[in-house]
């Protein structure tokens, strides 16, 4: 088990759980805060948790409100939190060049992984609690995070089921995930030089390795396949735009055609109700409009 040692702030009784307020150490030097509710009044647990992340605009405290609150009054610890593109070291975010920071510290990792990497350390810290459900731990995020859900689903194991709401499922398109503070797709990237393993210069793009040529359509590597690696995993994806052909980072009917391709890989296994999908016409927002 992986030591995960955490600062606390403050305790607050709310109706049906306990609100803490802490601060998790994401790398050895740097920590963010968080907050984990935990039921109350429900039995001592364990209990299955789920990690919530905001996206990109509101505080990192709000998926209690969307989310979690709901979650800890029927028995669920919830860990709420953040991706660290909204303020990391020396308050670089993803409007301040954040990646050249993570590539100074972790060389080639694109902020993607590094968003995988840091929900493992949450679940690192969630196996020290004795009221969570170490077996029983998921993912739920909105639009940012909700892409951090995919790649959370298909390569962080740990991850039971995941909950992504609106991630605009395609990688290309009317969306964002080319963005420097997900997969940097237009920055080049030199090779690895080494006196055991000497190889030619090489300088290329995350595209590259995604699409290899672009006059040969058929061939290109895209988010069916990362939700494929979810199985035999539970995935739920819910898009708020299917009235709309081209809704800005949005799923549309666009996205039936990736979540359909990765379906058979759930249908082979017999385990296709496992893989779901939720389509509404709510736009792009965290929760049901009431």
């Amino acid at each position: 088990m992986i030591s995960v040692k955490s600062s606390y702030h403050d305790t607050e009784e709310k109706d049906g759980y306990t609100r803490i307020h802490l601060s998790l150490p994401i790398e050895k030097d740097f920590h963010q805060p968080h907050l984990l509710l935990l039921p109350k009044d429900q039995g001592a647990g364990p209990f299955p948790t789920i990690i919530a992340w905001t996206s990109i605009s509101p505080d990192y405290t709000q998926p209690e409100e969307w989310w979690g609150k709901w979650l800890a009054q029927r028995g669920y610890g919830v860990l709420i939190g953040w991706s660290f593109i909204r303020y990391y070291r020396d308050g670089k975010t993803y409007r301040d060049q954040v990646n050249e920071m993570v590539y100074e510290r972790f060389g080639h990792w694109l902020l993607m992984a590094k968003m995988v990497h840091d929900v493992q350390r949450e679940v690192a810290y969630l196996s020290t609690r004795p009221e969570v459900d170490r077996e029983r731990v998921g993912f739920i995020g909105f639009s940012l995070s909700a892409k951090t859900a995919l790649y959370v689903s298909a390569f962080a194991p740990e991850i039971k089921a995941t909950i992504a709401v609106d991630p605009h499922l395609a990688m290309h398109g009317d969306s964002n995930c080319h963005d420097p503070w997900y997969l940097d797709w237009r920055r080049k990237f030199k090779s690895i030089q080494t006196d055991d393993y000497p190889v030619s210069e090489w300088r290329g793009t995350i595209g590259s390795l995604l699409d290899a040529d672009p006059k040969r359509p058929g061939f290109e590597r895209n988010h069916h396949e990362w939700l494929a690696l979810s199985a035999p995993r539970a995935f739920l994806l819910i898009g708020w735009s299917m009235d709309k052909t081209q809704p800005s980072h949005s799923d549309n009917p666009q996205s039936w055609g990736y979540f359909n391709c990765a379906k058979e890989v759930y249908d082979l296994l017999s385990i296709s109700d496992r893989l779901k999908f939720i389509p509404t016409d709510d736009g792009h927002q965290a929760r049901h409009r009431s």
